[in-house]
């Protein structure tokens, strides 16, 4: 398992409602746990988040906002579909957008360039939601949560971020 991980202390935002974040991932292995792609994460209880969940033939992706003030999950989309090929590169792109006038459409997940639709889990951002993601001075972590110990266990290529662009 991987233990490197990149961080960025995030400047002032463009605009804290919408962003894009951007990454190929290829998996190490089959039955590994969490595997961290992004967190942003103020403490236990305020993150957002993108990781790959579960274990054996489980693995989600999993895509949240989750904030103790503003009552738990303000935004969170888990994927169906399971995530076990090892052997090829997966695009994964998740945008929010709380300033979108459709609530469908304030969350999104693409992979491989097709947007994902079928989730075990759809919970839509209120109307110009801000996330933990994307806020001033805020550390963005990529590849690990190294507040939990838990690192992506795999290779993360091409990253990006982009700030008030959905």
């Amino acid at each position: 398992m991987a233990t490197t991980y990149l961080t960025d202390t995030q400047g002032t935002p463009t605009d804290n409602n919408t962003w894009t974040f951007s990454a190929w991932i290829k998996k190490s292995a089959i039955g590994s746990g969490e595997g961290w792609l992004f967190v942003a994460y103020s403490d236990s209880t305020n993150m957002t988040g993108l990781r790959m969940n579960g274990s054996g033939d489980t693995h989600s992706l999993n895509f949240w906002d989750y904030q103790s003030g503003d009552g738990g999950y303000t935004g969170r989309l888990v994927t169906n579909r399971a995530f076990r090929d090892c052997s090829g590169w997966m695009h994964v792109v998740v945008v929010w957008d709380s300033d979108n006038v459709t609530a469908g459409d304030r969350m999104k997940m693409y992979i491989n360039g097709v947007e994902e639709t079928s989730f075990s889990t759809d919970t839509n951002p209120s109307s110009g939601q801000s996330t933990v993601m994307n806020t001033s001075s805020q550390v963005l972590t990529i590849g690990a949560n190294t507040a939990e110990g838990s690192y992506y266990d795999g290779l993360m290529s091409a990253v990006s971020f982009c700030d008030g662009s959905a």
